[in-house]
């Protein structure tokens, strides 16, 4: 993630970021919050379960609960291998997001199942536009 956000974004300019899948698992102690702070504007961590680093519950499922346009970039790191409906959230990210905004999402392509809800191994993320119209800057595929 830090390689991402330092390749795509500038420390002259600050963002308004929403962090998807922000819950941090026991015994983590860094958060994508403490890589994004050279860059904040704002920072709303979202997750449906509430525990630390979340801000904001998801109420509804694949229904980012922050207005349309409001984010500059939104991030998802090590969450999307635990969402059935990888292309539903895709298109509420595009939703949230400004234009011109920047999704940064991190997922394993290969690897154990690592939890009771891990349903995905993302080898082919570009596939995603074929149901929402995103422009993928740059990936590693399987």
């Amino acid at each position: 993630m830090k390689q991402s956000l330092d390749a795509h974004l500038s420390r002259r300019r600050r963002y308004d970021v929403i962090d998807l899948g922000s819950a941090i698992s026991r015994g983590q102690s860094l958060t994508h919050r403490d890589l994004l702070e050279p860059y904040l504007g704002s920072y709303t961590g979202v997750d449906i379960k509430a525990n630390a680093n979340v801000d904001v519950l998801m109420s509804r499922p694949y229904t980012i609960p922050c207005r349309s346009r409001s984010a500059d970039v939104v991030i998802s790191g090590q969450a999307f291998e635990h969402i059935p409906f990888p292309w539903a959230t895709a298109m509420e990210i595009r939703r949230v997001l400004r234009p011109g905004g920047l999704a940064i999402i991190t997922a394993p392509s290969r690897g154990h199942v690592h939890d009771v809800y891990d349903c995905w191994r993302i080898c082919r993320m570009r596939h995603i536009r074929h149901y929402v119209p995103l422009r993928i800057m740059s990936a590693s595929w399987c």
